[in-house]
C-alpha cells in the first residue's frame, strides 16, 4: 500500500531534513548568522542519506490525506499506522544532527563570541536540538490534526451513507427502533459504524432487520446481498453476511464471529432505551 511506504518515509525523512535547510540562520544578539554548509557536503548528505531534498512537511501531510482516501484507509487505521511508525523512527527522542552542521554551528558560536566555552557551546547544541524536537513535533501533531479531522469527516459520510440505505429499507419502521429517541437512533448507527460488520449483523439480527429484510426480498439470498452492501458497497453478494448470520446460530469459521457479540449488542441497545 502506498500509504504505509508514504507514512514511513515521512518518519524517516523528518529525522534528517531538519538540518539540511535552503539557507538555515542562527539566530544571536548580535544578529542573524548563516549556517549554509558548502554545496559538495550539502549534497553529498543528501546522496547518501537519501533526502529527498527539497522537504517540506505541509505538502506531504496533503498528499497523504489524499492516498487515504484513494486507497480507503479507515481513519483509525490510519492513526494506527503513523503512531507504530512514529515508536519506530522516533524512539530516541532526538533528531539527526550531521557533523558538518554541528561543526559550522560550532565555528559560528566563536565568531560571534571569541571567548565563548566548550560547556556554553554545548549548551547552546542542546538548545539547538531542543528547538529540532520541537519543530518535528509541531508536524507530526499537524499531522495527527489533518487525520483526525479526516476520521471524523469520513464517519459523518459513512453515518449519512448507512441512514439512507436503511431508510430505503425499512430500517426505521422496525418497533424496536420506533421506541429508541431520534438522538438514541443516531448513537446505534454510530455504534455500529463503529464496531463494524459482526458486530453489525448481529445487532440486525437483535432488531429484527434481517428477519423483515428475508420477508421483504422474499428470498435470504438477496437479503445477504443488501446486509453485505450496507457495510461493504464494493460487496460482489451476499458471502460475508451469509457466514455472519450463519455464525449466530452455530459457530462455523474462526473467522466468521458475530455470534460473540449476541449478548454485547442486547446489552448496548438496552442502555440507548
Amino acid at each position: 500500500m502506498e500509504y504505509l511506504k508514504k507514512v514511513e518515509l515521512f518518519f524517516i525523512q523528518l529525522q534528517y531534513c531538519l538540518t539540511i535547510e535552503p539557507e538555515p540562520v542562527l539566530q544571536a544578539e548580535k544578529g542573524v548568522y548563516s549556517l549554509s554548509l558548502e554545496p559538495d557536503i550539502f549534497f553529498k548528505l543528501i546522496n547518501d542519506f537519501q533526502i529527498d531534498y527539497p522537504f517540506i512537511p505541509e505538502n506531504k501531510i496533503i498528499e497523504l490525506k489524499a492516498i487515504m482516501n484513494k486507497e480507503g484507509i479507515n481513519g483509525n487505521d490510519a492513526l494506527r499506522v503513523i503512531e507504530n511508525y512514529k515508536k519506530q523512527y522516533w524512539f530516541l527522542d532526538s533528531v539527526i544532527i550531521f557533523e558538518p552542521v554541528t561543526d559550522k554551528l560550532k565555528r559560528t558560536l566563536k565568531r560571534i563570541d571569541i571567548n565563548i566555552s566548550e560547556k556554553e557551546i554545548n549548551i547552546e547544541l542542546a538548545n539547538y536540538q531542543k528547538y529540532l524536537q520541537g519543530k518535528r513535533e509541531n508536524f507530526y501533531i499537524q499531522l495527527i490534526n489533518e487525520i483526525q479531522g479526516l476520521t471524523t469527516q469520513q464517519a459523518e459520510n459513512k453515518s449519512d451513507k448507512l441512514n439512507t440505505q436503511l431508510s430505503k429499507y425499512g430500517f426505521f419502521e422496525l418497533p424496536k427502533i420506533k421506541q429508541l429517541s431520534e438522538q438514541n437512533k443516531q448513537n446505534l448507527i454510530d455504534l455500529i459504524i463503529k464496531n463494524k460488520m459482526p458486530y453489525g449483523i448481529a445487532m440486525f439480527d437483535f432488531l429484527g432487520f434481517c428477519e423483515y429484510l428475508d420477508r421483504e426480498q422474499g428470498t435470504k439470498y438477496k437479503a445477504d446481498n443488501i446486509l453485505s452492501k450496507l457495510f461493504n458497497e464494493k460487496a460482489k453478494d451476499g458471502t460475508s453476511a451469509k457466514h455472519y448470520r450463519r455464525s449466530l446460530i452455530k459457530s462455523t469459521s474462526p473467522r466468521y464471529k458475530a455470534g460473540d457479540y449476541k449478548d454485547i449488542v442486547q446489552k448496548d441497545y438496552k442502555e440507548l432505551k
